[in-house]
């Protein structure tokens, strides 16, 4: 196992992974309301990202390499732009209620459960940052009770450390799968471009989770990210009730 110097390393290195991607986000939240009054914005903005496609542009982060092409949004989506930005920011809310239940087991060395809760908090500022662009109306206040109660369970039944630990790389390795197959679902580029900037973070935290397990690198540094981890929204869907009035 990686002794605490490197996992706190480790943990800083996607922490400022992390800032960086919300710093992005904002910014391109302020262009898109922009866009609002510059009409003419969103379309331009989805040519840029076709022509990246076009053009063989890779998105990396670390040795997580995916390719822009499969970041595009596709031609027709099963749900609305709204149901599936509602759906990841119910995911990310359940992620943090996740954290903090691995942290209550008290099964976590103190320097492993200061890297759970940094994870745990980027997970809120993803959901924030989701709420964010869906506005006032549809936003998402409550966790995803589906997939909670799932790992709740399972948590609480983890013997040790290395137990909880694993239903983490588990849940980090699904979150980067969900976001990329609800990235090529996506019509308008802004949603694309918000979900494909959190994506990386979600892989860096399965990276150091599973460097923290020694489990083998090919487990975790991969060449490409897939949506074989994906978790479906026909799974966990996201009642009318976890709705803000």
């Amino acid at each position: 196992m990686i002794d605490r110097r490197r996992l706190t390393e480790l943990t800083e290195e996607v922490d400022e992974l992390h800032h960086e991607s919300m710093r992005t986000i904002r910014d391109e939240l302020g262009e898109a309301h922009l866009g609002e009054l510059a009409p003419g914005f969103r379309s331009n903005r989805r040519r840029f990202l076709t022509r990246m496609a076009a053009g063989g542009a890779v998105l990396t982060a670390g040795s997580m390499v995916a390719p822009i092409a499969g970041l595009v949004p596709a031609a027709s989506a099963a749900t609305s732009d709204l149901d599936l930005v509602r759906y990841m920011a119910s995911l990310e809310l359940a992620f943090v209620e996740i954290y903090r239940e691995a942290a209550d087991t008290q099964k976590l060395r103190l320097h492993v459960a200061t890297a759970a809760s940094t994870f745990g908090g980027h997970h809120q500022d993803h959901a924030d940052a989701l709420n964010t662009l869906i506005g006032e109306t549809g936003t998402v206040s409550d966790p995803n009770k589906k997939l909670l109660q799932q790992y709740k369970s399972t948590i609480r039944g983890a013997a040790d450390e290395d137990a909880v630990l694993n239903i983490l790389y588990g849940v980090e390795e699904a979150a980067a799968s969900t976001y990329l197959a609800s990235i090529g679902a996506l019509t308008d580029a802004t949603d694309a471009g918000t979900l494909a900037t959190i994506l990386p973070v979600e892989s860096q935290h399965a990276t150091v989770l599973g460097s923290l397990l020694q489990k083998p690198s090919t487990s975790y540094l991969i060449d490409f990210v897939t949506t074989d981890s994906a978790l479906d929204i026909k799974d966990y869907p996201v009642p009318a009730g976890e709705q803000q009035p």
